[in-house]
């Protein structure tokens, strides 16, 4: 008996398996790959109108309706990106965006089909739903999500999962500190409250515009840095690991942000870089620096990751990563920019210290 529920239960997973892997439509997708931005709007609605014909045509040709459901969800959403990256092909004027929405194919984001979508193509359907209808912010996303849509399930993968990317990939944001709220109200899931009270405990110290956490940590010379030494000043401070293959070179990314020092207020700006490592990695750290030259004119900061207090206060977790603090302590963010791409860099922050481009995902 148990050897025939066994073999039940694996069936199952494995008839789930093939299903999540049907939704994905590739002969779907392929009718929308093509973009021609050379077509007027007129010209490009013509085309997409035949399109549509041809995928109207193989998702009518599905039996099951549960099946056919899932179908439609994707196809729209095919759809819909085709319609957005003609948009941004001739050029993204919100007017020419406004023109394009009734072309779109209409699709409620709120029924039962989506439940049966892989958690992949649950997220492709919902961000080009919010994209082209709602906004591209990941917290109206969130919003949306949770006020719009009554499945539980939908939530947690598409709402909570946003969540936790956008403070991952950019921490704690002004825009991003009511979400947590609505997440309070429209959620029934009790595990998944909590869990949305914890990141908010976590990374609320290191919000934007909050007063930076204490830095107390050993330079390459013998001395005991303080964050706090430095408040008539901007700090500008990489976060590097000791252990990755190419971790070093991030020092040499890093001193590329000197070239625009000198625009960025007469106050100039402290480069402080933090190798992240285990305590026998102390003499490794020092013969990088040994070999690094631009490493001279930073300061050379170590972080024991097993011990110090700055990788719990600054939630540190991928790297490398960029901390900007500005004077008197303020945190103009902890997940800032990175100065990889020069001329994005020198575009976004020269102009201001009072605004920074946040990363979309």
């Amino acid at each position: 008996m148990r050897s025939v529920v066994c073999c039940i239960v694996a069936c199952f997973m494995l008839l789930q398996g093939e299903l999540y892997a049907q939704t994905s439509y590739p002969e779907l997708k392929k009718i929308y790959e093509n973009v021609d931005g050379t077509l007027s709007i007129d010209s490009y609605t013509r085309a997409l109108k035949g399109m549509d014909a041809r995928a109207n045509e193989l998702v009518r040709g599905i039996d099951d309706t549960q099946e056919r459901g899932r179908a439609t969800l994707l196809w729209h959403a095919y759809q819909r990106e085709n319609i957005f990256r003609y948009w941004e092909a001739i050029g993204g004027r919100p007017g020419d965006l406004q023109k394009l929405r009734p072309c779109q194919l209409s699709t409620d984001p709120d029924v039962p089909e989506l439940e049966l979508l892989s958690p992949g193509d649950l997220k492709n359907v919902l961000d080009w739903y919010f994209r082209v209808n709602k906004g591209s912010t990941s917290y109206m996303r969130m919003k949306e999500c949770l006020y719009g849509i009554k499945s539980e399930k939908v939530r947690q993968i598409y709402a909570f999962g946003l969540l936790e990317k956008e403070l991952q990939v950019n921490g704690m944001s002004k825009d991003l500190v009511p979400v947590f709220e609505v997440f309070r109200c429209c959620m029934k899931n009790r595990e998944i409250v909590e869990r949305v009270n914890e990141l908010e405990k976590m990374y609320t110290p290191v919000r934007e515009n909050a007063i930076a956490p204490e830095i107390v940590l050993p330079d390459d010379k013998g001395n005991t840095f303080r964050l706090t030494d430095f408040q008539e000043k901007c700090v500008f401070i990489c976060v590097w690991a000791l252990d990755s293959v190419n971790g070093a070179d991030e020092l040499d990314t890093f001193a590329e942000a000197k070239n625009v020092n000198e625009k960025w207020g007469e106050g100039g700006i402290v480069f402080v870089n933090i190798a992240v490592g285990a305590s026998e990695d102390m003499d490794k750290w020092r013969k990088i620096l040994t070999g690094k030259k631009p490493t001279g004119w930073m300061i050379n900061l170590f972080c024991d990751k097993t011990k110090s207090a700055f990788m719990k206060d600054y939630v540190i977790g991928a790297l490398p990563r960029y901390i900007f603090v500005e004077v008197d302590g303020v945190l103009r963010s902890g997940w800032f920019i990175s100065p990889v791409n020069q001329s994005l860099f020198k575009r976004v922050f020269v102009k201001s210290l009072l605004f920074y481009k946040r990363v979309g995902i």
